[in-house]
Order: structure tokens, then C-alpha cells, then sequence
């Protein structure tokens, strides 16, 4: 069933290609060559026609450029080839046809020449293989998308070249003999080209072949995939050759570090043998299995893919324990190489260290217990690490933690304990002269000493005076140092206290004098002047301006009383027979403050009438200004006559409004700045959008009115212009109607809408336009179809003429066949240069061709090629 459904198609598909192939078609005048540039459908000019001859005469081969206005039903691969034959091309040229109604165009060349080869080896290349018809291919991109853009002259151009180009580098290139054409897949054969072989023999051998092509596919499938395995086996063999090696390796490595090894490093080697044991044992039973994995060329695929993959992951996780136990030793034998180094400079170290305490000990009177203590510790730690570095490097290298960072530390505190011992021998002297150098400062500066107590220090330090002894005796740097530290902190501090004293004393007298100054400048100017101040500005403003101010002089009052009363005291702590020096400072210092306190509220209130009358003044000199500013824009409004614009109707009406709300503020019994300065500043905003809006409606109104002029001259002579086609009464009816809607609309100020109308006249202007263009059009297509009538009734007539000649040709010659007194003889006639494709008779100085002719090629739209019985071939494509 399945073989008789595909005869079936086979039978099928030759007789729809039998009809495509043989569709017929009205025949068409074949024009006689004129040169290289033929263009019956005048789609190029004359510069662009010189221009492509250039090209030509320059290039490898002749290219004949042929257009025609349409195909008139036919195809263009059969005229191609009827072109080609009838002008006689040879192997160096080309033929270029192109259509200008259908859009199509198409190349033909003669078969078995250099750019039939060049076209073969190009459908080989990338870019060309499996994308159709290499002609169609070409054309695409180099013709299609200049003729696209309409650049026709630059798609021929381009094509000239690359056919050039072709042909040229095509020169050299020897191709073999054809012994076999293969059939192309459009090619069908029929007639008398169809071969003497059945369709089930032909379709039978073809399964065969497929059959046999599968079949040695699968073997040669099977060969690689056992190559593979034999190449993964082999490589399984290198590798574990490999793993023995390493392993090899680390048993000469780790056994002699096995026996020398003790304590720590011995338990640490220890288990890295016998993780390398355990792989020893497993890389043995692994070469077992290895040797007994074996497969042939037939052996199961799968079977063995699992079998290698498992050895594989065997050889993956060897080479992991190889690594763990190889960096166990690597850590081993670095540590050794690590300990040693530090071993060596911590003894020289402590070498030093030894030097410098027995040395100490031989100056200093006291026995330094705790840093010779510390110095045998760390001794004995190094004597054990060195003891031990050979056998048992681990343990040396945790006991070695830390350690040269304590010799160092020792070695400072030795040198640091010799030179806290001498300042300790010292310190009597040295604080019997501090106790001079501090009683000299205060006889000097004659103080009495009645708020501190210097030599409080020197006490403290004589009961720490055996602390201190008993530290530096025990070595305990720690407790000498911080007990030194406190003693010259305790003398700082005493030394500062009496410097304090002088300053505080000095600033005293200093700031007293400033506070007389002051107070006696508040006197002259007092509390009675300020309150006339504030009087001048109550009768003139309101009092959410001196409301809070007036409420300050109560403060004034009482900062004044707490001056006065503060004063006395002040200046007896100041008494050099009292020296409460410090006290007299606190005192000073809240005076300053309620001196400049009162400083701040006396300049606040004496600049208040000024600030108020200075700030009032600008407002009104605004308001003025905009005042008149608002009064000449009313002038332009009435000069523009806008004064129908709603908008700005209610605008002028708001700015009035405003206006009357600043006249009731100015004249009110007290005048309130803050309401002055934003009912002004409001009013200044108003202005200025009112202004805003004025231009913005100027703008309008202009626009409108050339727009409204515009119009009327272009519906004028769009009238003008089409009333040749239609009848434009209702035209002028309706712009009639839509200029009273915008007269309208200006005189009421409504420009907006008066724009609108003037788009409603654009609009009808182009519905004139578009009726117009119809008109043109329908009395276009009538008088093609007249012209296509009469050239119908035309050939009619030729085609009668030419039975009746015929018929007149045929009695002649029995005529004179009969007689015997003729031997020439004629198939047809033409009147004209030209000669019939289908032999029939054409008339003109052209040849008829018609799409009925057999040919094993064709180009349909846009793809396919032309190959015809006659000796020529190319493709087509279109845009």
C-alpha cells in the first residue's frame, strides 16, 4: 500500500509540473537588437543609459540589457530564452531582461561557457549553498536592493561588475567533462526527454541505495564509538600506570619518616601510612580488575560505557587519596623546615636576654624575681623545641607559639626595669626640686592659696614612695610603671592648678573692668528710653510687631538687678586678700551673659520703628509700581480689543479684588507689614500672570487670523485648480458656512475655536483634493481600457490580414506546383526586419514570442531558473 502511495505522488507531481511548465500565454512583439542598452520601457535616461555602456565596454563580458513594459501574460524565462537564441548571443555574453509592470527580472547565459562554470563553483560557496537557484541568489543581492530603491542604472551597474568580476576570476579554472547532467529538482522530464525506465524500478533502486547508505551510516557509527572506547581504555591503563608510580613514590617518602618520628609527629605519620595502606590495597585490587575488562567490535555499547566510567571514578578518587596523603607529608617536612629557622633565632635571642639580666643584676640592688622567673620559662621552652625539632617537629612548633614575640617583650621590660630603678634612686632629689620650683611660683605671683592645695601631691607620692620599692624588688614592670606614671601626673597636676590660679586671677581683673564699662553704658541708656521706643511703635503698627519685645523688658529688668547685686561679690573674691579666684570667675562669666543678653534686646528694640518703616515703605513703592504696570496692560487689552476674553475678564476682576484688600490694610488705624507683604506680593504675582495671559491671547488672535487668511487663498485655488473635474458648488457652500463660524468666533474672542473652524476648512480643502484625484484616476483607467481595446481590435485585424495572405500564399504555390515552373517554396511571411519564434507572422521590425514553448527551465516570481532545450540558462528574481 505504502509503495503505491508513492507512485501516486510521483504520477502526481510530473503532471502538475507538466501543466506549470506548459501553461499557455498570449504571444508578444520580440524587438530586434539596437546595441548593449535596449529599453523598450523607457525606465532609464539618456545619462544613466551612457552610464551603464561605460561599464560594459570596460568589463570581462557583453551584457545586453533588454526591458520591456510588461509580459502581457507571458513568463520571462521563455522570453529570455527566445531573446537569447533570436539575437544570436554567444558563450561571452549575457543577457539582461527586465519588466517594468510585473517588477521581474532575469539573466541568461549560454550553457557550458566560463560564467556557467563560475555560477557552479559559486553555488558551492557559503552563503549559496541550499539557498535555491544561485542566478536568483545573485540577483537578490546585487540587483534587488538598488532596484528597490528605484536606482535601476545602479542595479545593472553592479550586476555588469559582479558578472565581471566572475567571469574573470573564472578564466583559469579548467572544469572537468559532464559526463552525467544531474536533474535539477525542477527539471521534469516528458515527452520525448523521458527516459525508458518504469517509476516502481526507479523508486526501487532508490530504496536500495537509501537502505545500503543507512546501513554502512550505522557501521561506520559503530567504528567510531569503538575506537572511542579502545582510545578511553587505553587512556584508563596510562592513567593508573601513573597512580603505581605516585604511589611508588609516597612509600619512600613516608616510610623513613615513619621510623624516625616520635610523640606528636609520630601519631600524625602514622595515620597518613595507613590511609596509604588502604590505597596500596585498593590500586591491587583495581589492576585486577582492570585486566580482566575486555570488549569487542560487536560488544554491548552501553555495557562497557558503564564498566570504563566506573574505572574512571576508581581512578578519580585514587588520585585523591594520592593528594591527602602527599600533603601530609609536604605539611610534615614544611613544618621541619619551619621550626628549625625559629628555633635557632630564638636561642640567639635568648642569649641577648641572659646578657642584659645578668648585667642588670649585678647594677641593681633589687632581685628582679618575676622577670628572671619569666626568663627561665622561656629558656627551658626553647631548649625543649630544639630538643625536640629533629624527632618531633609538630610538637616543637606548638610549643614555639608566641614565643619570640615574649623574648621580645623581655627583652624590653630587662631593659625598662634598669631604668625605672635609677629614676627610683633619684626621685627624692627630684622631688625636692619640684617642691622649690612650685614654692618660688607662688611667692612670686603672692598667692595665698585659699581655694587649692599643690603640695597635696608631694604626700601622695612619699606613701607610694614603698609600693614602688617593692615592685621594682619583685621585677613587676607592670605595677612600677603605672606607680611612675601616677607621680607625674600628681606633679602635672599641682603645677597646673597654680597656673590656673594666676590665669583666672589675671582674667578676673581684666573682665571686671569690661563689665563696668558695660553696665555704665546701660545706665546712661536705660530701661525708661527703651519703652518710649516701643510706644513710637504702638501708635504706628500693629502689635503682632511689639507685642513679644514689650514683654522683654522685664527681663532687662531683672538682668540689670542680678548685675548689681552680683557685682560686690565679684569683686571680693577678687581682693588679693581673699583669692577666691575661681568663684569670682564663675560670677564673671554669668554676668557676660546676661550683659549680652540685655545687649541683644536693647538693639532689637531700638531697630524695630526703623526695620518696620524701611520695610513698609518698599511695599508701598511695589504696590505703586505694579499699580501701573496693571493699568497699562487694561490699555493694550482695549487696543487688542479683548475686552471680550473671558479669561482675562476674570483675572482683571481678581487683581481688583486684591487691590481693594490692600487699600482696607493701608488704611486701617495700625498697619500690619505681614498682611501688607503678602497681599502685595500676591498682587505682584496676579500682574504678572495677567500679563502672561494678555500675550498668550495676542498670540491666539494672530495666529487665528493669518490662519483664517491662509485659508481662503488656498481653498481659492484649490478651487481654481479642480474645477476643470468637479463640481466644487458644494464646496463653496460649505467653506461659505465654515468662514461665518469663524468670523464669528473672532469677533466673540474665541480663537481657539476659530483655529478649530480653520482645521474643518483644511479638512475640506483635502476632500476637494482626494475627489479631484479619484476623477483623475477613473478617466485614467477608462482611457487604458479604451487603449487596450484598440490594440485588441488591432491584432484582430493583423491576424485576419495575415490568414488571408496566407491563404493567398498557399493557392500561389499549388499554383505553381501544379505547373512544375517553381521550386521555392516559403513557411510563413513577415512584413518588417523581424522573424516569428512560434512561426507566425508579426508585423513591425520585432519577432512574436510566446510562453508555449517547451523549455526544461523557468523563473517564477522572484526564484527559480531558466534552462532551455536550446544551448542557454540563468534565473530571475523580482522586487
Amino acid at each position: 500500500m505504502g509503495h503505491k502511495k508513492r507512485l501516486s505522488s510521483g504520477v502526481l507531481t510530473i503532471v502538475l509540473l507538466i501543466l506549470v511548465f506548459t501553461n499557455p500565454a498570449q504571444a508578444a512583439v520580440v524587438h530586434d537588437s539596437q546595441g548593449y542598452i535596449n529599453d523598450h520601457a523607457q525606465m532609464l535616461n539618456e545619462a544613466q543609459r551612457s552610464a551603464i555602456e561605460k561599464v560594459i565596454n570596460i568589463s570581462s563580458m557583453d551584457l545586453y540589457l533588454y526591458t520591456i513594459p510588461n509580459l502581457d501574460g507571458g513568463v520571462i524565462s521563455t522570453l529570455s530564452t527566445f531573446v537569447f537564441d533570436k539575437w544570436e548571443l554567444t558563450e561571452n555574453d549575457v543577457l539582461m531582461v527586465i519588466t517594468a509592470e510585473e517588477r521581474e527580472v532575469h539573466i541568461e547565459i549560454a550553457k557550458g561557457s566560463r560564467l556557467d562554470k563560475a555560477f557552479q563553483e559559486l553555488s558551492l560557496q557559503e552563503g549559496y549553498i541550499g539557498a535555491g537557484n544561485p542566478y536568483t541568489v545573485f540577483l537578490d543581492q546585487h540587483f534587488i536592493p538598488h532596484a528597490a530603491e528605484g536606482n535601476i542604472k545602479q542595479g545593472v551597474i553592479m550586476v555588469t561588475k559582479e558578472l565581471s568580476l566572475l567571469n574573470q576570476s573564472n578564466d583559469e579554472i579548467e572544469v572537468a567533462p559532464v559526463v552525467a547532467e544531474p536533474v535539477q529538482p525542477e527539471q521534469v522530464a516528458t515527452g520525448e526527454n523521458a527516459p525508458d525506465v518504469s517509476e516502481s524500478s526507479l523508486l526501487l533502486s532508490l530504496l536500495v541505495l537509501i537502505a545500503l547508505v543507512l546501513v554502512s551510516y550505522k557501521l561506520i557509527l559503530m567504528l567510531v564509538e569503538y575506537l572511542k572506547l579502545k582510545k578511553r581504555k587505553k587512556k584508563i591503563l596510562s592513567d593508573h600506570q601513573a597512580i603505581l608510580v605516585s604511589i611508588h613514590q609516597l612509600e619512600q617518602e613516608i616510610e623513613p619518616l615513619a621510623q624516625f618520628s616520635r610523640g606528636k609527629s609520630e601519631t600524625f605519620i602514622k595515620e597518613s601510612r595507613d590511609t596509604f595502606y588502604e590505597l596500596l590495597q585498593e590500586a591491587t585490587k583495581f589492576s585486577r580488575t582492570l585486566a580482566g575488562v575486555s570488549f569487542s567490535f560487536f560488544s554491548s555499547r552501553t555495557k562497557t560505557k558503564k564498566q570504563l566510567e566506573e574505572l574512571n571514578d576508581q581512578i578519580v578518587q585514587f588520585r585523591k587519596f594520592i593528594d591527602i596523603v602527599q600533603s601530609a607529608i609536604d605539611l610534615y617536612k614544611g613544618t621541619e623546615n619551619e621550626v628549625l629557622p625559629v628555633i635557632e633565632a630564638s636561642v640567639k635571642e635568648m642569649e641577648q636576654v641572659d646578657e642584659l639580666l645578668r648585667k642588670q643584676l649585678e647594677n641593681n640592688p633589687f632581685p628582679l624575681e618575676q622577670i628572671v622567673k619569666r626568663a627561665e620559662d622561656l629558656r627551658g621552652i626553647v631548649q625543649k623545641a630544639s630538643q625536640s625539632a629533629q624527632l618531633d617537629p609538630l610538637y616543637a612548633k606548638d610549643i614555639l607559639e608566641g614565643v619570640p614575640s615574649r623574648i621580645t617583650v623581655l627583652r624590653k621590660e630587662v631593659l625598662l626595669i634598669g631604668l625605672q630603678t635609677e629614676e627610683f634612686r633619684g626621685l627624692p632629689d627630684f622631688l625636692q626640686s619640684k617642691r622649690e620650683e612650685l614654692e618660688q611660683i607662688i611667692n612670686k605671683e603672692n598667692l595665698i592659696l585659699s581655694e587649692i592645695n599643690p603640695f597635696s601631691a608631694f604626700e601622695n607620692i612619699q606613701s607610694q614612695h614603698t609600693n614602688l620599692e617593692n615592685a621594682l624588688r619583685q621585677g613587676d614592670i607592670k605595677a612600677s610603671t603605672h606607680m611612675l606614671k601616677n607621680i607625674h601626673q600628681w606633679l602635672k597636676h599641682s603645677f597646673d592648678e597654680v597656673k590656673a590660679t594666676i590665669a583666672s586671677r589675671d582674667w578676673g581683673k581684666e573682665t571686671l573692668n569690661q563689665v563696668d564699662m558695660e553696665k555704665q553704658k546701660f545706665d546712661l541708656y536705660g530701661v525708661t528710653e527703651l519703652e518710649e521706643e516701643i510706644q513710637k511703635v504702638q501708635r504706628e503698627y500693629h502689635e503682632i510687631h511689639w507685642k513679644k519685645l514689650s514683654e522683654t523688658i522685664h527681663t532687662i529688668k531683672a538682668n540689670h538687678l542680678e548685675i548689681k547685686q552680683t557685682l560686690p561679690d565679684v569683686r571680693h573674691g577678687l581682693d588679693p586678700m581673699i583669692q577666691f579666684y575661681f568663684r569670682a570667675e564663675k560670677h564673671l562669666t554669668q554676668l557676660i551673659l546676661l550683659l549680652e543678653e540685655n545687649s541683644s534686646i536693647q538693639l532689637n528694640i531700638l531697630h524695630l520703628k526703623y526695620e518696620l518703616d524701611a520695610k513698609s515703605q518698599l511695599l508701598k513703592k511695589e504696590f505703586e509700581e505694579h499699580y501701573i504696570s496693571f493699568s497699562h496692560l487694561l490699555s493694550r487689552i482695549q487696543l487688542h480689543k479683548l475686552e471680550r476674553v473671558q479669561l482675562l475678564q476674570g483675572a482683571e476682576q481678581f487683581i481688583r479684588d486684591v487691590k481693594m484688600d490692600i487699600d482696607q490694610i493701608l488704611e486701617a488705624p495700625l498697619l500690619h507689614v505681614e498682611e501688607l507683604y503678602t497681599a502685595v506680593k500676591q498682587y505682584s504675582r496676579e500682574v504678572e500672570n495677567f500679563e502672561n495671559q494678555i500675550e498668550r491671547t495676542v498670540q491666539e488672535k494672530n495666529q487665528a487670523e493669518r490662519s483664517y487668511q491662509h485659508l481662503a487663498s488656498a481653498f481659492s485655488e484649490a478651487v481654481k485648480r479642480y474645477r476643470s473635474k468637479i463640481k466644487t458648488s458644494y464646496y463653496n457652500s460649505e467653506f461659505k458656512t465654515l468662514c461665518g463660524r469663524i468670523e464669528l468666533a473672532l469677533k466673540e474672542c474665541e480663537y481657539p475655536k476659530a483655529l478649530s473652524f480653520v482645521a474643518e476648512g483644511e479638512g475640506l480643502i483635502d476632500r476637494m483634493k482626494l475627489d479631484y484625484q479619484q476623477k483623475v484616476d477613473l478617466e485614467h483607467a477608462q482611457e487604458m481600457e479604451r487603449q487596450r481595446q484598440r490594440n485588441i481590435q488591432r491584432l484582430r485585424e493583423e491576424e485576419a490580414a495575415l490568414r488571408r495572405a496566407n491563404k493567398a500564399a498557399a493557392a500561389t504555390s499549388s499554383f505553381w506546383g501544379n505547373s512544375g515552373s517553381s521550386s521555392n517554396r516559403s513557411s510563413g511571411a513577415s512584413s518588417g526586419g523581424g522573424s516569428s519564434w512560434n512561426n507566425s507572422s508579426s508585423s513591425g521590425g520585432g519577432s512574436s514570442w510566446s510562453s508555449g514553448s517547451k523549455s526544461t527551465g523557468g523563473s517564477s516570481s522572484w526564484g527559480g531558473s531558466s534552462k532551455s532545450s536550446g544551448g542557454s540558462k540563468g534565473g530571475g528574481s523580482k522586487w
